[in-house]
């Protein structure tokens, strides 16, 4: 993984490649790797039940509703990386090593945004298939939908995503989580 990666992750960072910067993050890459935990979950709805799953924060975003226009169902996606690789970009910040916590941080992100193109990509594969569309993705807290619906991604999973929690804030804990639906048509 990591070599087929690790270039795409160079240019998300901003760094070039044969650069101090770079050599720097390879072993970090490798570190980022290994702690690492990547757990993810979906669930297909009919649009009725995800509309009274999600009362009432997905009837009132206008923004979610122009996304699932035309959509019979809905699927709701979540991954996360646990809570190591946060830890340990925690750990080099106050180390006073922040270039090295700040690249642990980013690279948590990538790595968990990846683990969801992966499951997205799976499903808009499979509907395809079947000569349906999927809809892109669309996440608590982007536009009018908002955070709080995060607590029925939450509820809805339960075991599968067991360790996840929020914050006062209806931020996700560990923060390298990504939830999203994505609507389904035929």
């Amino acid at each position: 993984m990591q070599d087929s990666l690790f270039p795409r992750l160079l240019r998300h960072l901003r760094l070039k490649p044969d650069t101090p910067a770079a050599a720097e993050a390879l072993p970090l890459w490798d570190e980022a790797l290994a702690l690492a935990r990547p757990t993810t979950w979906r669930e297909q709805l009919p649009i009725g039940d995800f509309l009274r799953e999600f009362a009432p924060h997905a009837a009132q975003s206008r923004d979610l509703a122009r996304t699932l226009v035309g959509c019979t169902s809905v699927v709701l996606l979540a991954a996360t990386l646990g809570e190591g690789v946060e830890r340990r970009a925690g750990e080099r910040f106050a180390s006073g090593r922040p270039f090295a916590g700040y690249v642990l941080d980013r690279m948590g992100s990538f790595l968990v945004e990846q683990a969801m193109k992966e499951l997205h990509a799976g499903v808009r594969s499979g509907q395809a298939t079947r000569g349906g569309r999927a809809t892109r993705r669309y996440s608590p807290g982007y536009g009018d939908f908002p955070l709080e619906a995060q607590a029925h991604f939450l509820r809805l999973a339960g075991p599968a995503l067991q360790g996840l929690g929020l914050t006062a804030g209806f931020a996700l804990v560990p923060a390298k989580t990504v939830t999203a639906v994505c609507g389904l048509a035929d």
